[in-house]
C-alpha cells in the first residue's frame, strides 16, 4: 500500500544533528509516511546513524551514493522516487514539530487547490537568539512577497506531487534552487502557510559560506530578473536594477534614480492591471511601502524631489511621519540655498 507521504531527506555529513533529525520524523503523529534519506557519499558517521534507524522502523528507504552530486540532485531523484500523494521536505539539521505532518496535511484535505504549503519556523542554534521566522499566509500575498524573497521555508514545505509535473530543482541555482522552484510552482498551483512555527531551523558555521553567499546574491538577480519577463520589460536594459528596486528597497539612491523608481513603479502597477499577475491592490501596496522607504532614504535631497514626490505621490507623502517630513524638507531647503 502506497504510504500518503513521502519524506525526502539528503545527508552529508550530518552525524552531529542526525539523530535528532530523524527522531522528529518518526514522532510525527501522522504516521503513514516513507521516509526516503538519501546518503550523498558521507565520509563521517551518518551512514551508520540510518542503519541503526532502518532497523527499528521499516518506513525508512536508504538511498546511498558513491560519489557525492549535492542536496538538489538528491531531492529531484527523491522526488522521481516518492511514492506517496505529498512529498515533505526535510534537512538533516533540523527538527520538525510532532504536528507538522498532521496540520499539513489537515490544509491539504481541506483545501484541493493548494499544492505548496509551509510553515512557519524557529532558527536556533550556538550563539544565536532563538528567532521565530513569519511567513505570509495566503497565495496572493505568497506570490507578491516571492518577487524578491523567498517566502516558503524549504525544510518546511510540503508538496502536491501532483502539480509537479516535470518541476525540479535546478542545481544551477545553489544555494538558492528552492526560492527558484517557488518561483515557477506558483504559477502552477496556490500556496499556503500554516501560521504557526512547526520547524526548528538549525542554525551553524556551515550554513553560508562567503562563496554560497556570493553566488547567492547571483542567482537572486537571476530570479528576480526571471520573473519580469512578463511585464514586457527588455532584460537587457541598463537600468534594470532601478526596476528590480522599485519592487523592493535593496539601496540609496540618487535624487535622479529615485525620479526613474517612481516612474517605473507606474508603469509596473500599469503592466500589472494588463497581465493580471499579481493582486492589483497587495502589488501596489508593495510598490508604495518601497516608493516610501526610497524617498525617505534619498542621498541628495533637493525641493525639485520634495515637490515631486508631494504633488504625484499624495497618498504615499501622507504616510509618512510629520516629523520625517519636516526634516526631509529641511535638507532640501539647505540644499536648495546651497545653490
Amino acid at each position: 500500500m502506497k504510504p500518503k507521504i513521502s519524506v525526502v531527506m539528503p545527508v552529508y555529513n550530518a552525524s552531529k544533528y542526525l539523530h535528532e533529525a530523524i527522531q522528529s520524523i518518526l514522532n510525527q503523529t501522522f504516521s503513514d509516511f516513507e521516509l526516503l534519506i538519501l546518503n550523498d557519499n558521507s565520509t563521517d558517521d551518518s551512514l551508520e546513524i540510518i542503519q541503526d534507524f532502518i532497523k527499528n522502523d521499516n518506513r525508512i528507504i536508504l538511498k546511498n551514493k558513491d560519489q557525492n552530486i549535492g542536496p538538489a540532485l538528491l531531492r529531484n531523484e527523491g522526488f522521481e522516487s516518492s511514492k506517496g500523494e505529498f512529498i515533505a521536505l526535510m534537512d538533516a539539521d533540523d527538527i520538525a514539530h510532532p504536528k507538522r505532518f498532521e496540520k499539513q496535511i489537515a490544509v491539504f484535505n481541506n483545501n484541493s487547490e493548494i499544492g505548496v504549503c509551509g510553515t512557519w519556523y524557529t532558527m536556533f542554534g550556538e550563539n544565536i537568539v532563538e528567532y521565530e521566522f513569519k511567513q505570509n499566509e495566503f497565495h496572493e500575498a505568497i506570490k507578491v512577497k516571492l518577487l524578491y524573497e523567498s517566502c516558503i521555508g524549504n525544510p518546511t514545505a510540503m508538496i502536491r506531487k501532483s502539480v509537479l509535473h516535470n518541476q525540479k530543482y535546478n542545481p544551477e541555482m545553489v544555494p538558492i534552487e528552492d526560492y527558484d522552484l517557488w518561483t515557477r510552482l506558483i504559477n502552477i498551483t496556490k500556496f499556503y502557510n500554516i501560521q504557526e512555527s512547526l520547524l526548528r531551523y538549525r542554525w551553524h558555521e556551515t550554513n553560508i559560506t562567503k562563496s554560497k553567499e556570493e553566488n547567492s546574491k547571483k542567482m537572486h538577480q537571476i530570479v528576480f530578473t526571471n520573473q519580469l519577463k512578463e511585464f514586457g520589460i527588455d532584460l537587457n536594459t541598463p537600468n534594470l536594477n532601478l526596476i528590480l528596486d522599485t519592487i523592493f528597497y535593496r539601496k540609496r539612491y540618487s535624487s535622479k534614480d529615485i525620479f526613474t523608481i517612481l516612474e517605473n513603479k507606474k508603469f509596473l502597477i500599469h503592466q500589472n492591471r494588463i497581465i493580471k499577475k499579481y493582486d492589483f491592490d497587495l502589488f501596489e501596496k508593495q510598490l508604495n511601502l518601497t516608493a516610501i522607504r526610497t524617498f525617505s532614504k534619498c542621498k541628495d535631497f533637493n525641493l525639485k524631489l520634495f515637490l515631486y514626490f508631494y504633488k504625484n505621490e499624495k497618498n504615499n507623502f501622507n504616510k509618512i511621519k510629520l516629523t520625517l517630513k519636516i526634516k526631509i524638507f529641511l535638507k532640501s531647503l539647505f540644499r536648495f540655498s546651497k545653490n
